[in-house]
């Protein structure tokens, strides 16, 4: 998650826990709902998927917000199973309509083969566990896309002689594991919903050469460990 949205973020959950605090001293006990936080926090990630048009975004807040104000009404499991459902087939339908930057909008072709030549491609994985190994001269970007599924990548046969090579991932419900030289820079700019991107084995490097992890993850992890 960028610098910015981590600042918004911790805001907000600083305040959330002001409020929990004085309601525990008896302070706004009238007007204090826990539903009323929680929707906020599902407003502001269904805004976040209309603006990226990312639809685990849009369904799964909105399927949140039935459970929370009409559970008397319709079976919880039944929301949330439409709403997984709902995000694969729109996904298979229409495939990820995620906005981005306008210098990272660029389409490769799928990769079929365990091992990975080309300096940037596309790899996406569903349902299943899949191995890559990324033996590039020159690598510029990975788009690594994982859904219900497993997803392992080894760097480090990988060389790197641009400014900033990027790896793009969308990952939902999914974990995906990077494997990447430890002499590598790393700066993690990834947007996580109810997930997050942990480091493992990070040692110092000298800032050189430079990689940048951009994307999304929704109910999944990123790993990124140093060999």
């Amino acid at each position: 998650m960028s610098k910015k949205k981590n600042t918004v973020w911790g805001i907000i959950f600083i305040i959330l826990a002001g409020l929990i605090l004085l309601k525990g001293f008896g302070i706004l006990e009238d007007i204090f709902s826990w539903k009323l936080i929680i929707a906020a926090l599902l407003v502001s990630w269904l805004i976040d998927g209309l603006r990226r048009r990312d639809w685990g975004s849009i369904l799964f807040p909105v399927a949140f917000l039935v459970v929370l104000f009409a559970k008397n009404y319709v079976s919880p499991s039944s929301v949330i199973g439409a709403a997984i459902f709902g995000t694969i087939g729109l996904g298979i339908l229409f495939g990820n309509k995620s906005k981005k930057n306008a210098a990272d909008y660029i389409e490769y072709s799928e990769v079929a083969d365990d091992t990975v030549t080309d300096n940037t491609f596309t790899f996406s994985n569903s349902f299943e566990s899949a191995v890559k190994y990324v033996k590039a001269d020159n690598f510029e970007r990975a788009n690594i896309n994982c859904s219900f599924g497993e997803v392992k990548v080894y760097f480090d046969d990988a060389q790197i002689h641009c400014d900033e090579a990027i790896i793009h991932v969308d990952d939902k419900f999914g974990s995906i594991n990077l494997y990447v030289p430890k002499e590598w820079y790393v700066t993690n700019e990834a947007t996580a919903m109810f997930g997050g991107v942990e480091e493992k084995n990070r040692s110092i490097t000298t800032g050189s050469p430079k990689v940048k992890i951009t994307g999304n993850v929704g109910f999944g992890n990123i790993t990124v460990t140093y060999i």
